[in-house]
């Protein structure tokens, strides 16, 4: 439930974005991806979010997926001498391949507010998802004027990655 109020505010955050040449230059798109351990669940955490600048101050609301490797106890691909083959524990019986593949994703929303100085931006946010909700810090080093490398660290969640945004 809380997942839908933080989706309904970086949509409308999006929406509402100014559309003026001056102003754009000060607000901005971000994408990142980061690898991610949320909830003792460990994949590619992939975001969007509207960056709102203030001076040497930033507010950005995200939304994203967390992409893992889910339980499948019930298929599994086993070795054959030609080749592997998916099959279901319960019966023994030849199953899709696509039955076998346990990708899972983890929506998740979330709200940071940082501040920069030189090359280093260190604030605070906090993460929603269906999993478990957890405020965080966060600190990120800009590598160029568009890309930076930053790390989460919170209580049951850790992510490092790159992000792509204007400065």
């Amino acid at each position: 439930m809380k997942f839908k109020y933080i989706a309904a505010a970086s949509v409308a955050a999006v929406l509402c974005a100014p559309t003026t040449q001056a102003r754009a230059q000060s607000n901005s798109l971000m994408l990142e991806a980061n690898v991610a351990e949320a909830s003792d669940l460990t994949g590619a955490e992939l975001g969007v979010g509207w960056r709102f600048n203030a001076g040497n101050f930033h507010l950005t609301p995200a939304v994203g997926a967390l992409i893992y490797q889910g339980d499948n106890d019930r298929y599994q691909m086993y070795q054959q001498v030609n080749g592997s083959r998916c099959r279901d524990t319960t019966n023994g019986q030849y199953a899709r391949t696509e039955l076998c593949d346990s990708t899972a994703v983890a929506a998740y929303g979330r709200i940071e507010a940082t501040a920069h100085w030189r090359n280093i931006e260190i604030g605070a946010g906090y993460r929603i998802s269906d999993i478990e909700s957890v405020p965080y810090g966060t600190v990120a080093v800009r590598v160029t004027d568009m890309v930076a490398i930053k790390g989460n660290f919170g209580s049951d969640y850790i992510s490092a990655g790159v992000t792509l945004r204007s400065w």
